[in-house]
């Protein structure tokens, strides 16, 4: 029995989390279909901004983020479709006025996720979204990513359940995400692997993640080799 692929990504607003996964994707269903042609890295590119469950399906993977059970409230909240509140777009836009008191006049729906997540680990456990993650992983026999790992103590719960933790650092990101605790504390986290995205060439980027999966054995010599000929 193949043991399944279980990683979750680390990094800041704007690190490139979701491309690395579709990069990722990409590399594996080459492993897959040795028979395809050179990978589009345009394509790539484009998928990983619009269609996070490309190639889930062919590969056997379950698509999870500690935060969805906040989305889907949130998209309860704005009767809005849960996939938009993926956007980075959608999350720097503010809520209707009609939602606040005297005292607050403007938020945003990053500043939303963040004041609920606050509010439940305060009421119950500081752990409750990765204890809840975990329930629902230990459900699947599939391959899984984690897209929003940003607590060192839900490294820690990941780890060891099995997890590898990819951080990614973006030289050239500028999205501003504000100085909440989720978006500071991802530089506490301790990593598996390091994944340095200079924000400039995606040439660079796909032969760093070509190279990651092969030190974790995600892909074979034969693989790497023909990537390493294609993209160097």
């Amino acid at each position: 029995m193949v043991t399944p692929i279980k990683f979750a990504l680390c990094g800041k607003a704007g690190a490139g989390k979701d491309l690395v996964f579709a990069m990722i994707k990409a590399i594996l269903n080459k492993k897959l279909n040795p028979h395809y042609t050179k990978i589009d890295l345009q394509h790539v590119l484009q998928m990983s901004k619009t269609n996070e469950d490309w190639l889930n399906v062919e590969l056997g993977f379950i698509t999870e983020r500690f935060t969805n059970p906040i989305k889907y409230a949130i998209a309860g909240f704005l009767g809005c479709p849960l996939e938009l509140l993926l956007s980075q777009d959608i999350k720097k836009q503010t809520l209707p006025p009609a939602y606040f008191t005297a005292n607050k006049t403007e938020m945003t729906i990053r500043e939303m996720h963040q004041i609920i997540g606050d509010a439940m680990k305060e009421a119950f456990n500081i752990d409750i979204f990765v204890l809840s993650l975990i329930e629902r992983c230990n459900k699947q026999d599939n391959n899984i990513a984690i897209m929003d790992l940003r607590f060192p103590n839900e490294a820690a719960v990941l780890r060891n359940n099995g997890f590898t933790i990819i951080k990614i650092f973006n030289e050239e990101n500028s999205v501003d995400a504000g100085s909440h605790i989720s978006e500071t504390a991802v530089d506490q986290i301790e990593y598996d692997y390091y994944l340095r995205n200079d924000g400039k060439s995606l040439i660079k980027l796909f032969s760093r993640v070509a190279y990651m999966c092969y030190c974790l054995e995600w892909i074979d010599d034969k693989t790497y080799t023909e990537l390493k000929n294609e993209y160097n």
